[in-house]
């Protein structure tokens, strides 16, 4: 428990405690103050949640599985489907060696679309496996991925 230095009541003190730190700060007084708190906070639950988004911690593996799943999915000329076979894609469901064959098997296919976040969302994930990683298949994926969109896109710009 963190103890007030001080009895004034307006000096209160915030605690945000994660991975062992804690960042202290006075409110209500100053913004400034104010707003650093709920920038820590945020950026510990940002933090938080692409570490359970990407099932990476340090020291593990220099593989992601669901960024694995979406170079599966990638088409060769850099886009993605928002569905297969029929059904939505579902970078949490496990594939079988089958599964895998099968959606490679679409890899020419021209079903890959921006409809949905499908290919943005993408990339802007593979991003975050390849810093972690530096598995340069997903940079080069997400390279691919903003190729796309640039050739997709109209010549007056949409």
């Amino acid at each position: 428990m963190i103890k007030k230095k001080h009895s004034n009541s307006a000096l209160q003190y915030k605690d945000c405690l994660y991975r062992g730190y804690i960042m202290l700060a006075k409110t209500p007084g100053n913004m400034k103050t104010r707003i650093w708190v709920k920038t820590a906070l945020r950026r510990v639950t940002i933090v938080k949640m692409m570490i359970l988004m990407t099932g990476i911690s340090y020291g593990q593996a220099q593989t992601d599985t669901i960024a694995e799943k979406m170079l599966v999915y990638q088409k060769t000329y850099g886009g993605w489907p928002k569905a297969f076979a029929s059904k939505s894609v579902n970078y949490k469901v496990v594939l079988t060696d089958a599964q895998k064959q099968a959606i490679k098997a679409t890899a020419n296919d021209d079903d890959a679309t921006i409809d949905n976040k499908a290919t943005s969302r993408e990339i802007v994930y593979l991003t975050i496996p390849y810093a972690q990683t530096k598995n340069i298949a997903y940079l080069d994926a997400a390279k691919n991925g903003i190729d796309y969109l640039l050739k997709a896109q109209y010549a007056n710009g949409g």
